[in-house]
């Protein structure tokens, strides 16, 4: 591996700690051919409970069947570095507080809203101090990242109404 993958393996798997549970066949990482892939991949509830607070469910468990991460070393300054989720599962319980006044399309439209500012806002490279090649490269990666999300199934469960449902999200992208 050469020395950008490198520090591209660690600055990931640094970010990838912060959202996905432990498990070190996920992050046994090889990224030689500029392709990261991750499968069964459980997520850190309580991180992104603390992150939603507006939202009105108390995330559960949650998911994802794959990530494919696609990095183009050789022209990593020009090309988009495409991340691919495919097959996100979150099941949630309506919050007691919101159960009686629970709108399915508002919670839909805040959950979108809320999970494009969680990734602009924690997608970003670690402070340092100076500014060199590999923070502005990282830099890059990041101005320049396509997220595209495949198959999103949100099971909601509310025990004051004694009411489930589940929303289908088929396609939804963003860029940073």
């Amino acid at each position: 591996m050469n020395v950008v993958g490198n520090i591209v393996k660690r600055y990931l798997e640094k970010f990838i700690n912060e959202y996905l549970q432990k498990d070190d066949r996920n992050l046994d990482i090889d990224i030689s051919m500029g392709i990261i892939k991750l499968s069964r991949i459980k997520l850190k509830t309580a991180f992104i409970n603390k992150t939603l607070t507006e939202v009105p469910v108390t995330i559960k468990d949650s998911f994802i069947d794959q990530i494919t991460l696609t990095i183009p070393f050789s022209n990593i300054f020009r090309e988009a570095v495409e991340a691919r989720i495919k097959d996100l599962h979150i099941e949630c319980v309506v919050k007691d507080a919101d159960a009686e006044n629970f709108d399915r399309e508002y919670f839909l439209e805040v959950a979108k809203s809320k999970f494009r500012e969680m990734v602009k806002n924690k997608v970003r490279p670690p402070q340092q101090t100076s500014k060199g090649f590999i923070q502005g490269m990282v830099q890059r990666i990041i101005d320049n990242l396509q997220i595209f999300v495949e198959n999103v199934r949100i099971d909601v469960y509310s025990s004051k109404q004694n009411d489930e449902f589940n929303i289908m999200i088929k396609k939804f992208e963003f860029f940073t």
